[in-house]
């Protein structure tokens, strides 16, 4: 069996470790970040219990739950494509739904779904707190 260190290409691994690590922290806020409106709403805005969530809420929720899933997705593709790219700096062979792959390839994938996790974030994030200080509950 073979050791972390008999890989010729040990720096991309490092590197690709490192971005993984961001990424994991990025989907977990992401995440934790799509409960802001209705925590929100039930904790600061003390909305009435005869008014419905869905009535509280505006497109800015609503946009920002697009974006901020846009974000964990992206996220989650990028571990897909780190998981190829692990597999071609070991020197094997890898392939994505069964159509092969070069490090050029699974390279821009992974900027692609990287650029679109972090775009995700901060436009979601933005748009939730937009949300949060435009919220008038119907007065």
């Amino acid at each position: 069996e073979r050791s972390m260190s008999d890989c010729q290409n040990q720096w991309k691994l490092d590197v690709n470790d490192r971005y993984g690590r961001g990424v994991g922290i990025v989907i977990s806020l992401a995440s934790a970040s799509l409960v802001l409106p209705l925590l929100f709403l039930k904790d600061v805005a003390k909305i009435s219990d005869t008014l419905s969530f869905s009535n509280s809420l505006s497109f800015w929720a609503y946009f920002g739950w697009v974006l901020l899933s846009m974000s964990v997705l992206s996220g989650i593709a990028y571990y897909f494509c780190s998981a190829k790219w692990v597999k071609l700096a070991w020197g094997k062979e890898a392939d994505i739904f069964g159509t092969k792959v070069t490090e050029l390839t699974v390279e821009k994938l992974l900027d692609g779904s990287y650029f679109l996790m972090m775009t995700g974030f901060v436009l979601g994030l933005a748009s939730m707190i937009t949300y949060i200080v435009t919220f008038t509950n119907g007065v």
